[in-house]
This record gives C-alpha cells, sequence and structure tokens, in this order.
C-alpha cells in the first residue's frame, strides 16, 4: 500500500511528540466517568467537554474526564491544562492559599504535581489559549465568598448559577482589585486589549517581571501582533538571565520554554533559520528539552535532510524515553526512511506506554503492510479501530484496508 497524506501525518505526529504522556500513569488512574448513551468513548472531546460540564459542581469528575481525555489524546494541550485547573477547583483551601501566593501552598508537593500539567502544556504548544481561567477565578471567588457567607451565616452561592457567578465575578472586576486576577480573567473572555492593559498597569509594580511579559507575548500571539511577542519574550530572557533562575512564579517560566516560545513565532513567520537559532539555544539551556529536539528535526525533514532528522529524534528518545507520542512519530519517520524493524520497536514501545492512544497500533499495521505482513497488518488496523474514535481522520481508511485486506 502506498501510504496516503504520509508527509502531513508526520507533521501532525511531530507537533504533539512533545509530551510526557506517561507522567500520568505514575499513580492509580481515575475511574473513566460515565458518558451519555452511545457516546464515543474513544474519543478524546467528549471526555474533555464532559468535564467541562462538571468543572463547577464536581471538580473532582471532572479531573477525571479530563485525564482520560489526555489517555486518548496524549498531544493535547488543553486537556494537561484542563487537569490542573480542576485539580486546583476541588480543594478550595489550596486554591485559595494558590491564587493568593502563599509560600508554603506553591511550594507544596501536591502544587508542584499540578504546576507539572501546566507546563507539559506549555510544551506541547506555548500558545494555548487559556478558556478555563475564567472558571478557575470563579472558583476562587466563590471560595472566599463562602467562607464570608457561612460566618455571616447566610445560605451559600450555587456554582452553577451561572447569572450570579457572573455577576460575582463583573463586581470582582469593578471592584479595582488585584490587577493580575483581572487581566487572566480578561484573557480568558477573550478581551485581550483589555487583558493587554491590566498586565501593563502591573509593570512597575513589580520587581520581576518575567511572567507578566510572558503572559503578554500570548496575548500577542494570539491577536497576531508576533514582533510585539517577541519583544516581549527578549526582555523576559533578558531577566531570567540575569536573576539566573526559572522559576519566579506559580508556574514555570523557563529560558528554554521562552525560547521554544521564540523559535514557534519565527517558525509562524517563516523564518526558519530564526527558528532553528532558537530550539538550539533551549537545548543551550537544557540539553534534554525533548521539545527543541523534535521542532528542530521538524526543520530539517522540511529542509529535506532527514538523516539529521533523525539523529534529533535519536537525541529526544535518549532524553525522554517514556514519551509515547515522540516515539510514534520517531517510528513513522524510521518506517519512511527504510528501518521497519527499528520502527517496530519504538511503535511497540509507544503502544506499552500508552495502551488507549490508537496512532501506535495504526502505524504498526503500516509497516506490517509494508513488510508484506499481511495478519500483523490487520491486527494493527484492528487495534486502531478499537481505540480510535469515529471522527478520527485515519477512521474510514483503516476501516476500508481491513476489507481490502480480508481473506
Amino acid at each position: 500500500m502506498a501510504f496516503r497524506g504520509s508527509l502531513g501525518l508526520l507533521t501532525a505526529v511531530i507537533v504533539v511528540a512533545l509530551t510526557s504522556a506517561t507522567a500520568a500513569q505514575t499513580a492509580k488512574p481515575p475511574k473513566r466517568p460515565k458518558l451519555a448513551a452511545g457516546a464515543d468513548t474513544n474519543d478524546a472531546r467528549v471526555y474533555y467537554d464532559r468535564g467541562v460540564l462538571l468543572l463547577r459542581r464536581e471538580p473532582w469528575a471532572a479531573a477525571a474526564a479530563f485525564y482520560w481525555a489526555s489517555r486518548l489524546e496524549p498531544g493535547w494541550p488543553e486537556a494537561y491544562y484542563a487537569q490542573r485547573v480542576a485539580g486546583l477547583l476541588a480543594q478550595e483551601n489550596l486554591l485559595i492559599g494558590y491564587l493568593e501566593g502563599s509560600r508554603s501552598v506553591v511550594r507544596s508537593p501536591q502544587t508542584r504535581q499540578l504546576d507539572s500539567l501546566e507546563y507539559r502544556a506549555q510544551r506541547l504548544n506555548p500558545f494555548f489559549l487559556r478558556d478555563l481561567d475564567e472558571t478557575l477565578f470563579a472558583g476562587y471567588l466563590i471560595a472566599i465568598y463562602k467562607r464570608q457567607r457561612s460566618r455571616a451565616g447566610e445560605r451559600p452561592l450555587d456554582p452553577t448559577d451561572d447569572a450570579e457567578i457572573r455577576f460575582l465575578v463583573d463586581q470582582y472586576l469593578r471592584s479595582g482589585l488585584n490587577v493580575g486576577v483581572r487581566a487572566a480573567l480578561a484573557a480568558s473572555r477573550r478581551r485581550f486589549r483589555e487583558a493587554l492593559e491590566y498586565y501593563r498597569q502591573m509593570l512597575p509594580e513589580y520587581r520581576h517581571k518575567a511572567w507578566i511579559r510572558t503572559e503578554r507575548a500570548r496575548i500577542f500571539y494570539v491577536v497576531g501582533a508576533h514582533d510585539s511577542a517577541l519583544v516581549e519574550l527578549n526582555e523576559a530572557l533578558s531577566e531570567l538571565r540575569q536573576l539566573d533562575t526559572a522559576r519566579l512564579t506559580q508556574v514555570y517560566v523557563s529560558r528554554e520554554m521562552l525560547e521554544h516560545a521564540v523559535g514557534v513565532i519565527h517558525q509562524a513567520a517563516g523564518d526558519t533559520a530564526a527558528a532553528r537559532q532558537a530550539y538550539g539555544r533551549a537545548l543551550q539551556e537544557n540539553l534534554a528539552y525533548a521539545a527543541s529536539h523534535v521542532l528542530l528535526a521538524g526543520l530539517d525533514l522540511l529542509g529535506g535532510d532527514t538523516a539529521t532528522a533523525l539523529s534529533e529524534f535519536e537525541l529526544a528518545v535518549q532524553v525522554a524515553p517514556a514519551e509515547a507520542p515522540l516515539r510514534v512519530a520517531y517510528g513513522l519517520l524510521l518506517a519512511q526512511t527504510g528501518h521497519p524493524e527499528d520502527a517496530v520497536v519504538h511503535l511497540r514501545r509507544a503502544a506499552e506506554l500508552e495502551p488507549y492512544y490508537a496512532t501506535p497500533h495504526y502505524l504498526l499495521g503500516y509497516v506490517a503492510e509494508l513488510q508484506g505482513n499481511r495478519e500483523d497488518a490487520l491486527a494493527g488496523y484492528r487495534a486502531f479501530l478499537a481505540r480510535a474514535s469515529a471522527r478520527d481522520r485515519l477512521h474510514d481508511m483503516v476501516a476500508q484496508r481491513i476489507v481490502d485486506l480480508s481473506p
């Protein structure tokens, strides 16, 4: 079979080959949430939407739904970000202490574990949209007002009363308190100009400004002001180099992460030379930053240099051996460059690391078919269909291949 869309799939897989997906398996996984009758239990989006629906009333259940979204689609940054939001909302004392900057809370192992989800999401896409921040800060306000009302003997807030919660949030925004919260809320509502102004107001008030500039860079990128985003990121990098520190706020603001973001902006603008330099600087900061190895491999492939791309992938696998999407991307490239046996090794390991992830099984079937092994090809394709959502763009093609190959 001539593989259709091989470069397109390889590019897509490279994009998702940046997450430490198996870190989620270190603890006992939560039970899968029940879905509506007839729902596709292989569809990460269905679990994500279920989590959003549950987020205010049952944040623990929402966290489980987001967890399963990330297991089905380990290259989706919003699924990790949403897990962090749900984890904070599920524990009111932790949420209040975290957003108010309590040192003991911010440095606690529980908080660091939640922050690692944010870090993972940023490695996948430093500019993903943070649409759940409004729900997060609304939860913070609910927790604060719940304490106040309890002390006053008043009725508690209903976290599902959208009108009351919206009023509460708007009242807070008008209060003139905590400009940082108002900035994040405005960004979450996609009022980007307003958010940029709030963050601008904060700059003179903070000695360490890298995280503020990073947030401004995210917004500038989203609205297409890439030059302004670069200015902010370079200012943040300058500060971090002077301070020689990588952690200034509750979430990670590291030099390698910011160089990664700089590279993404240059690559989006078509300046591959500048992008390559930025990814290289990220590796100078942290040679074990697998994302930059993968992004450099992508640039090598665009330039037709498969040998160097393979070398970058090999380095990435060495520093991040437990990343299933990374092994999937490497396996596909190996298969397409005449190394099917090596490809199978990485694809099988990816399937072991993430047993609910459909793509490794499709590629195992594809490689087996390239080798003329019909039985293994059928086994791989059937395993893919057992795990893939009905909306997966490969679903119908694979179903047809099973028909074509069946005796």
